[in-house]
């Protein structure tokens, strides 16, 4: 007669371990873990969470063998890899990290968890390899991560911005990867109507950038937005709050001062609108921090100002 063995606790009892390493009663939880442990000693449930407890007090070279030994027990264990992988990354170990992802994946195909995971992770690494001038390795990680997300629109600028290096680049490679990033990045239905006055005294110029500052971009453009406020109202939407003296001198420049990095596309798109803006400006091009998807929104007549290279990346 065949016999059926229990071999993980009951949901409760993991939920209570759950409870005790979300609230960082990590020795409360990894003494619960052994107790059952001494019961289930099959129990790959059980390693996986001595793993994260572990992971969650920094131990992440001792987590990874707890999550091998999941593994082992289970090797069909899909969250397993995933938190394996997350362990390796911490330990720059990257390319241990991209295989444990990709095996999560392989096992559990609707993984937005170790998805999100793995497409960050290559885009990060790509971020690393183009500091280190290894652009062609750079553009297969940015690949990859728009492969397994292909709305991620990070990747695609950090990509774009990356074959900037590259020695006679065919124009052509660029405007097949600027085009993918507007068809794959404009995920909003919004319906748009303009919104401007017909007859202004002024036209109203909004300007986007990450650059407000003590930055390259900042002394670029100070000059020119200087001269450019003579004749139009200028409208500030910045992405990144810089707060030193060239910022100063900006905020003197603009009639309103918009800080945009907690609104979403659609709340910005619906902000210019409201601010009836005439002509919306890109001052950044693919450089860090930049809010390129908006544009796809037509909120009002658009442009690009600084389309150059910056040494600069998304994370």
């Amino acid at each position: 007669m065949t016999r059926n063995i229990k071999t993980d606790p009951d949901k409760k009892d993991l939920e209570q371990i759950f409870t005790s390493i979300k609230s960082g009663k990590f020795k409360e939880a990894e003494k619960e873990i052994e107790k059952k442990l001494s019961i289930f000693p099959e129990s790959s449930v059980l390693y996986n969470i001595y793993g994260a407890s572990l992971a969650g007090q920094n131990q992440f070279s001792i987590a990874i063998e707890k999550y091998k030994k999941s593994i082992s027990l289970n090797p069909n264990y899909a969250e397993a890899y995933n938190n394996l992988g997350t362990c390796f990354e911490k330990l720059k170990n990257y390319e241990e990290s991209i295989k444990s992802f990709e095996k999560a994946i392989l096992l559990k195909k609707n993984f937005p968890e170790a998805i999100k995971n793995l497409s960050v992770l290559c885009n990060n690494y790509g971020n690393i390899l183009s500091k280190l001038g290894e652009f062609d390795e750079a553009h297969k990680k940015y690949t990859r991560a728009i492969e397994i997300r292909p709305d991620y629109h990070i990747a695609y600028s950090n990509l774009l911005f990356n074959l900037n290096f590259k020695d006679n680049l065919d124009q052509k490679i660029y405007l097949f990867w600027a085009k993918k990033f507007r068809k794959n990045c404009k995920k909003s239905e919004l319906k748009i109507s303009y919104n401007y006055e017909k007859k202004p005294n002024k036209l109203r110029v909004g300007c986007v950038s990450s650059d407000f500052g003590n930055h390259p971009g900042g002394y670029f453009t100070l000059s020119t937005l200087k001269k450019l406020s003579k004749d139009f109202e200028l409208i500030a939407y910045t992405n990144f709050e810089r707060k030193d003296e060239t910022s100063e001198q900006f905020k003197k420049i603009f009639s309103e001062w918009n800080i945009i990095d907690k609104m979403s596309d659609e709340e910005v798109v619906i902000k210019i609108q409201k601010d009836k803006v005439h002509l919306l400006i890109d001052m950044q091009g693919h450089s860090a921090k930049n809010r390129l998807p908006i544009f796809f929104l037509q909120s009002c007549t658009h442009s690009n100002y600084l389309a150059w290279s910056r040494n600069i990346r998304n994370n």
